[in-house]
C-alpha cells in the first residue's frame, strides 16, 4: 500500500461467527463466506466491532481500493481518514468480490498481552513490501484461499 499509514500494535482476538461447514485451517476447503466477521480490540477497553461480509457492504461503508490485486492476497479495501491513514483491518477481496480475509499492519513487532498465551502468527517483513519499503509485521487471516485471488 503506498497511503501515509498509520501502525499501531493492536491486541486483537478475532471473531468470526456464523461459518457454515467446509472451512478447513490450512487446506483451505472451500465454502460459504462467513455471515459476520467481529473483532475484539484492546484487553481493557474491550470494543467489540461488526465488519462487512461483501464488497457492495463495504463500499457502502466507506471501505475504498487501496491496491489492487496482489498475487497470494487479493484486492486491499480499506477506510481511510482524511489525513490519508489506513484504518485497520483491511479487507482482502478476491476478483470474483467475495471477501477471503483481513491484514493488520504494524511497525513494532506485536507482543502478546496475555501471559502464557501463544504469539499470534504475524509475519516480519524485513525488507517490507512496494510502497512500505520498510520493516513492519503483517498479519494476514484468510477463511478462503488466496491462491486465485487476482484475474489470470
Amino acid at each position: 500500500m503506498t497511503m501515509n499509514t498509520k501502525f499501531v500494535a493492536v491486541a486483537v482476538v478475532l471473531l468470526v461467527v456464523g461459518l457454515a461447514g467446509g472451512y478447513a485451517i490450512g487446506n483451505f476447503t472451500r465454502g460459504p463466506a462467513p455471515s459476520r466477521i467481529m473483532i475484539l480490540t484492546g484487553f481493557e477497553a474491550q470494543q467489540l466491532t461488526d465488519y462487512p461480509t461483501t464488497l457492495e457492504q463495504a463500499k457502502s461503508e466507506g471501505y475504498t481500493l487501496v491496491s489492487e490485486c496482489v498475487p497470494w492476497m487479493g484486492y486491499h479495501y480499506a477506510k481511510v481518514t482524511a489525513d490519508g491513514e489506513v484504518v485497520f483491518p483491511v479487507l482482502l477481496f478476491n476478483s470474483k468480490g467475495e471477501l477471503i480475509g483481513i491484514e493488520f499492519e504494524s511497525l513494532n513487532e506485536p507482543k502478546n498481552p496475555i501471559k502464557g498465551a501463544a504469539q499470534p502468527p504475524w509475519e516480519d517483513l524485513k525488507q517490507g513490501h512496494p510502497g512500505m519499503e520498510f520493516e513492519h509485521w503483517v498479519l494476514h487471516i484468510y477463511w478462503q484461499s488466496p491462491a486465485n485471488a487476482c484475474p489470470p
